[in-house]
């Protein structure tokens, strides 16, 4: 079996400790993952997500750089012009931070920047956020006037998202208008977490997101 289908197979089967004994010893296995990051609906993009994640949290400590060149080849995606940009990039990067924060955390700024005015990134920003925002709440905060803006989108997976970053982020301003929201809407949106979407009101979200601001 090649390397290629080697690494997607053990992505989509979600074989995360092998696949990091296969990075381990041959770092070009990862130039694979990065083709199941374009479809944004897929399951193997989860699955790839996820896989950068786990390989960052087990491999970075001992070669970071390698890692922080995964992150600025998808920034430089996110900044292309043109067709080629992948979508899932904001969701990469942040499953690195996430794992990671001490040591990528402050390229998250960089990654929200490019997100903001890209409507096809938003969604995988807010994500992201709403993923790294307890880590690293100084680089985050960062963009707290920006980010609450998008509690106000029709696009109700957007309102979601944003809820869910601003609740995790710690952003106090933002207490008011949830309360606003708090009884506003019971419609079912999905968000991936823990290797699988979930179906969950926006009134659950807002409720889940003011316990923990007024608890802070």
């Amino acid at each position: 079996m090649n390397l290629k289908t080697r690494t997607i197979q053990l992505i989509s089967q979600r074989k995360f400790a092998e696949l990091v004994d296969l990075v381990d010893q041959d770092k070009r296995a990862v130039k694979y993952l990065y083709s199941l990051l374009y479809d944004p609906e897929s399951t193997d993009k989860w699955n790839a997500v996820d896989a950068l994640g786990y390989l960052a949290r087990k491999l970075a400590d001992k070669d970071k750089e390698f890692f922080r060149n995964i992150i600025r080849r998808f920034l430089w995606m996110m900044n292309e012009e043109g067709g080629n940009s992948s979508w899932s990039a904001p969701e990469a990067i942040g499953e690195i931070i996430y794992n990671q924060p001490e040591l990528f955390g402050d390229l998250a700024p960089m990654m929200i920047a490019a997100a903001l005015d890209e409507a096809i990134f938003q969604k995988g920003m807010l994500w992201s956020v709403g993923r790294f925002g307890e880590k690293i709440p100084d680089e985050v905060q960062k963009f707290e006037e920006e980010i609450m803006e998008f509690l106000y989108s029709e696009d109700l997976e957007i309102m979601g998202l944003a809820i869910r970053a601003v609740g995790n982020s710690g952003f106090k301003k933002a207490i008011p208008i949830l309360q606003t929201m708090s009884k506003k809407n019971d419609k079912l949106i999905q968000i991936y977490t823990n290797g699988t979407k979930h179906k969950v009101t926006i009134e659950t979200l807002v409720r889940e997101a003011l316990s923990k601001l007024e608890a802070k």
